[in-house]
């Protein structure tokens, strides 16, 4: 058990961030009050955060791309992902749609384009399937 120097409170050693150096290895703040700070700082200084970030992935952008792709290619990963989705468009379905109606009258080119894009995927795949089935039925 440790005490928080923020909020006070007595919590579990896991509630506090490691870090060599510090006693026990975890720093004095709790996770979530940190957490807060990070916020704050963030929203007050947008600008320098941003171009930290953009900074950082110059600096590393090949160990972020394999990071992604490993992430990518995790099966039971994206299984999970594709888990968590599902139940979260089911609890939140008309902010999704709001969303995703708001989304396309702000981008009404890009969502033509795909509209369009998809129109042409679609009848190249039903022209196929036609193709196969009709060899199918030439051959019986």
């Amino acid at each position: 058990m440790r005490t928080c120097n923020k909020c006070g409170v007595e919590k579990e050693l896991q509630e506090f961030t490691k870090k060599k150096g510090y006693k026990e290895g975890r720093i004095k703040t709790c996770k979530t009050c940190a957490s807060v700070r990070n916020r704050q700082y963030y929203n007050d200084n947008k600008e320098k955060a941003r171009e930290w970030h953009k900074n950082y992935y110059h600096r590393n952008k090949d160990k972020i791309t394999q990071q992604r792709k490993v992430y990518l290619t995790n099966e039971e990963l994206q299984q999970n992902l594709k888990e968590y989705r599902k139940v979260y468009y089911t609890e939140n379905k008309e902010e999704m749609r709001k969303a995703h109606s708001n989304w396309m009258q702000k981008n009404k080119e890009k969502w033509n384009e795909y509209q369009k894009e998809y129109a042409k995927r679609r009848r190249r795949k039903l022209k196929e399937e036609i193709l196969k089935n009709k060899n199918e039925y030439e051959k019986n």
